[in-house]
């Protein structure tokens, strides 16, 4: 089995885009115990992912250079996010 070495990833520049209003549990978002162990909604999901990588990073005494960023008033709306998204990734052309 591969072990997989998350320090690589975890130097890498990645931003975490998350919609600050994307607190909706619709029925499109998955609704186990397990994977609402990982938040109610895909703003705390995202937040939990970003928190437990840092953690990790942090455990292993990896460099960590991920950014958290919110989308001010963004729900599950890609023509919300995409914009911002887009901005990041080729500047304001």
């Amino acid at each position: 089995k591969m072990k997989l070495n998350t320090a690589n990833y975890y130097k890498k520049h990645m931003i975490v885009l998350l919609g600050d209003a994307d607190t909706l549990r619709t029925s499109n978002l998955r609704q186990t115990p397990e994977a609402d162990a990982q938040g109610l909604t895909r703003l705390e999901r995202g937040n939990t992912f970003f928190n437990y990588c840092k953690d990790d990073a942090q455990k292993a005494n990896c460099e960590f250079n991920w950014e958290l960023q919110y989308v001010k008033d963004a729900k599950h709306s890609d023509k919300q996010m995409a914009p911002i998204a887009a901005d990041i990734l080729y500047g304001n052309k």
